[in-house]
């Protein structure tokens, strides 16, 4: 009898909560949370995001959500975590003065314990979403993001091109260079940690532009830490014309080699299988996509076309969409390079070389002028 309540109970859940993503039934830990709350100053400067808040956990999880009984100029979403647990502090997590939105957490155990989660928002003034995010590092994030609906919506409907296209003006450029500090990336062969890497080789594209005039901004130009968050806000408060993630690549296989350069598009990216919910697709999020697959193409076309005249063997791996976070924040034209694999020796000796990175960086350089020439080109 006991047993059958239970799956009573879980039918009842099952049927009134919306499934999202897939889980494991071991217990799953919550061990951070981080908040993101812009000054008013910077949601002022076309920042659309009110805030963002992220649960982070170290194993895969299922988010069940479930509408509240709505109140006038509210409305109430309540997600549940199943199986999951923390240590962490409870009770309101964000309570913004005007109670344009809250977000307060709990664990419960009946019907069944896991984490629970109680959103509240002013929809007239408020968009609200919330994404899963697999980190590099095998930990998953449950984010809420809180836009300001006014200037979100204006967003959505414009159909003007982007300001790549107007710009009068030597275009202003994001430089993100992969990891740092205590996140190492991958540590390849002769113990090579990437974020040495992606420190060089950016810092030596930033020069080649900076040189040409180009308003360059670094997401770090020293070995510490930036956390994804951090690094899209910076983007963000910025407004580049574009944006360059360098990164390097690691695989099981010592043999696996050459280079790849990624870009994101909501269409392309469900086709191959990643999951792009709730990812908003309108006019003017389709022509960042367009020219972030151009911008992609063009990197890695002048990369290869310059490393192979020295490296013949150096493999083309082309460009591939791909739902990556910062690819997906960014709202500009955005490509993010993996410039070999580290965990195959023959790469890891020439990206650990000066002369090489420089050619890797002035691939980079060109592609960047080659998008900028002939933006309006059609690519396949």
């Amino acid at each position: 009898m006991r047993v059958l309540l239970i799956m009573y109970a879980l039918g009842i859940i099952a049927c009134n909560m919306h499934m999202t993503v897939y889980a494991k039934n071991n217990l799953i830990t919550l061990s951070r949370i981080e908040k993101l709350v812009p000054s008013s100053n910077q949601v002022m400067k076309n920042n659309m995001t009110l805030a963002d808040v992220t649960f982070i956990f170290d194993d895969a999880i299922v988010v069940n959500q479930q509408p509240l009984k709505n109140e006038k100029h509210k409305e109430a979403i309540r997600f549940f975590v199943p199986n999951a647990v923390t240590s962490l502090a409870q009770g309101d997590i964000i309570k913004e003065n005007n109670q344009l939105y809250t977000v307060a957490m709990r664990s419960i155990n009946h019907p069944m314990a896991g984490i629970q989660y109680d959103i509240t928002y002013n929809p007239e003034k408020v968009s609200f979403k919330h994404d899963i995010y697999q980190r590099v590092n095998h930990k998953y994030k449950l984010v809420f993001h809180f836009y300001d609906k006014k200037l979100r919506d204006s967003m959505q409907l414009s159909s003007e091109i982007p300001m790549i296209i107007q710009a009068a003006v030597k275009p202003s450029i994001v430089i993100d260079y992969g990891h740092g500090g205590a996140d190492t990336g991958v540590i390849g062969c002769n113990a090579l940690p990437e974020k040495t890497i992606c420190l060089a080789v950016g810092q030596k594209i930033t020069d080649l532009l900076k040189k040409k005039g180009f308003l360059v901004t670094v997401v770090r130009d020293i070995d510490t830490d930036v956390s994804m968050e951090r690094r899209i806000q910076l983007i963000h408060d910025i407004a580049p014309h574009m944006v360059l993630s360098i990164h390097a690549n690691a695989a099981h296989n010592p043999l696996a080699n050459g280079i790849e350069t990624y870009y994101f598009d909501h269409w392309a990216c469900k086709k191959h299988g990643h999951d792009t919910t709730e990812i908003p697709v309108n006019i003017y999020q389709q022509k960042i996509a367009s020219y972030s697959k151009q911008l992609a193409l063009c990197v890695q076309k002048n990369i290869i076309a310059i490393v192979q005249q020295q490296y013949s063997t150096v493999r083309d791996r082309h460009i591939k969409p791909e739902a990556l976070q910062l690819l997906m924040g960014a709202n500009t034209p955005a490509a993010l390079i993996e410039i070999g694999f580290l965990t195959n020796k023959q790469e890891a000796d020439l990206l650990s070389q000066e002369q090489y990175q420089l050619l890797v960086a002035k691939g980079i350089y060109k592609g960047i002028k080659q998008f900028l020439t002939h933006n309006d080109q059609q690519t396949t």
